[in-house]
């Protein structure tokens, strides 16, 4: 679709300037004008705009209108980019916005998609180029927002998607890096999505949890108890307070795997390298300092 677009424009500045000339990347065309030869020669220059560079090619007789046209084709191509950029940013913000021309510009927006959000520690653009780098197809929308990055696209089976993202970045990135993934029916409910993305990434640095992949359904609980005021936080932290302070570390790792293997002991033993016994006996201890079962 936007290569659709890109060649319309072309076209569009050819019968403009009436001059015959050829676009491509470094790998593959985009538009050649139907007139255009370079049987007496060519000459050329290199559009550079943003992520992406161009080469611009006119027959050498039409040199002396190289400068003119490639100033001409770069300012069509940014003035594009820039509205397809904040068709995202109006419906980020649930700004009202014409269907038919999202239907042109994102047509996959139209029907159910799939959203990343990427927060990484360090190395910004290291890893954004190697998301990028990952969706060389036309319909998915890679762009930097709030410090993150953002993917849109029609992405099977998400989580997996996120599971194997993590690792081509962690492979090459040290540093936290945290993806928050959602399914988005309607394309109005983006800006709601990437709010409750971005509160989910708060959460997990705030509390260190240890979480690196984030689905919808996560950090529910978390999410309750970061709502409650702080008076009352401070009136449960003092009501726990008390009992926990008598605990190493170790069985506080106890109570967080007997938890994370949903209360069944011979898992939650499994996970902690212990016998079964040795297991309640650490949970009758918890009972014992902290009153609670």
């Amino acid at each position: 679709v936007y290569m659709n677009m890109l060649v319309k424009l072309m076209k569009e500045i050819e019968e403009i300037a009436k001059i015959p000339f050829k676009l491509k990347k470094l790998v593959g065309d985009i538009y050649t004008s139907p007139s255009f030869s370079i049987e007496n020669g060519y000459v050329q220059t290199t559009l550079k705009l943003s992520n992406e560079e161009f080469i611009l090619q006119i027959a050498k007789e039409d040199a002396r209108a190289l400068p003119l046209l490639s100033s001409a084709i770069m300012t069509n191509i940014k003035t594009f980019n820039y509205r397809k950029l904040n068709i995202i940013l109006e419906l980020i913000n649930e700004k009202s916005i014409e269907e038919d021309e999202l239907r042109r510009v994102y047509p996959f927006l139209m029907n159910e998609f799939q959203m990343l959000y990427i927060y990484t520690e360090k190395s910004f653009e290291e890893v954004f180029s190697i998301v990028q780098s990952g969706y060389s197809q036309e319909e998915t929308i890679v762009m930097e927002y709030e410090g993150n990055i953002l993917v849109l696209g029609v992405l099977d089976d998400i989580y997996e998607h996120a599971e194997s993202l993590l690792e081509t970045i962690t492979s090459d990135i040290s540093g936290r890096i945290i993806i928050s993934y959602w399914n988005i029916e309607k394309y109005t409910d983006l800006g709601n999505v990437l709010k409750n993305s971005m509160k989910k990434i708060e959460l997990v640095k705030k509390y260190n949890i240890s979480s690196n992949i984030l689905g919808e359904n996560d950090l529910i609980f978390e999410e309750t108890v970061d709502n409650i005021n702080e008076k009352k936080k401070k009136e449960l932290i003092n009501k726990f307070y008390d009992g926990f302070i008598k605990l190493d570390n170790e069985m506080i790792r106890t109570i967080e795997e007997f938890f994370n293997c949903g209360l069944n002991l011979s898992e939650g033993a499994k996970e902690l390298y212990i016998h079964r016994n040795t297991l309640i006996y650490r949970l009758d201890k918890v009972e014992k300092y902290t009153g609670f079962d």
